[in-house]
């Protein structure tokens, strides 16, 4: 599968004071005839088609956002005994764009309340996927601690990803590989932090000297005024750990699960 952009997105469910979703943190890797660059220190005011486009555009006028690979620090599934029938995930965040309470088209609340609506038949208050089991992931239902609340970012994801009536991405592992890109991938920075930049702990310097001392990327000035940032350092990570995967040959690998069609999967897990 070709890559030319790698972009990482490191989530946030934060509204500004008129309700509107603040812009999203974003690092990425792109290609310039031979040579591979690192960017960070920037953003995307939507996660949709234009913003993802223009973004591309902007690091490189030769991309195409078909091969663009995206690293999205959100989940992408639900459990398969609370999915509904007959439903696709994009059927789903079509829901979520489409989807208000109190008047508010995003923040927790709206949250809580859109994903609550998946909790009526289901035997537990908080169901996990395998992949969340497996990773010891936190479900989108798992709402306390706050800081530990993946659905709202989520929520905002999907909100976003499903503002238009025609799929513009492919969502990895559950659509087939012959589907046409940009690709978004399922990935948590804690785990490449770990796997990856082999740190058990958000050091930004061991991330300066992972990148300082790698052959592959040249890094632009915009890394290393991020490293002061955690939400920034997360995007780099994610963005890095895309093109290093890429160079390994593991992005596309597909998961040992029985149902990943349906409850999608943690890259790298």
């Amino acid at each position: 599968m070709p890559g030319e952009v790698f972009i990482g997105i490191d989530q946030t469910g934060a509204v500004a004071k008129d309700g509107s979703p603040k812009p999203l943190p974003v690092a990425a890797v792109y290609r310039q005839g031979n040579d591979w660059h690192l960017e960070s220190d920037l953003s995307l005011a939507h996660l949709n088609k234009n913003s993802v486009e223009s973004l591309v555009q902007d690091l490189s006028s030769s991309a195409k956002i078909e091969n663009t690979m995206i690293l999205l620090d959100s989940v992408l599934g639900l459990p398969r005994e609370v999915f509904p029938k007959n439903k696709s995930l994009y059927d789903l965040m079509v829901r979520a764009h489409r989807f208000s309470q109190d008047g508010k088209k995003f923040g927790a609340k709206t949250a809580d309340a859109f994903f609550a609506q998946f909790l009526e038949n289901s035997r537990s208050p908080t169901p996990r996927r395998e992949c969340e089991v497996k990773a010891n992931a936190v479900s989108v239902f798992q709402r306390i601690p706050f800081q530990r609340n993946i659905g709202v970012g989520t929520f905002r994801s999907w909100s976003e990803l499903g503002s238009t009536q025609q799929k513009w991405f492919s969502l990895w592992p559950i659509d087939d590989a012959d589907k046409p890109g940009p690709w978004v991938f399922e990935a948590y920075p804690t785990h490449f932090w770990k796997t990856i930049i082999r740190s058990n702990k958000r050091d930004p310097s061991i991330l300066k000297e992972v990148l300082s001392t790698q052959k592959h990327l040249k890094l632009h000035s915009s890394v290393f005024k991020s490293l002061t940032n955690p939400d920034m350092c997360d995007a780099i990570v994610l963005a890095y750990s895309g093109f290093v995967l890429h160079k390994r040959k593991k992005l596309f690998v597909q998961p040992r699960s029985t149902s990943p069609k349906k409850e999608g999967w943690i890259l790298g897990i």
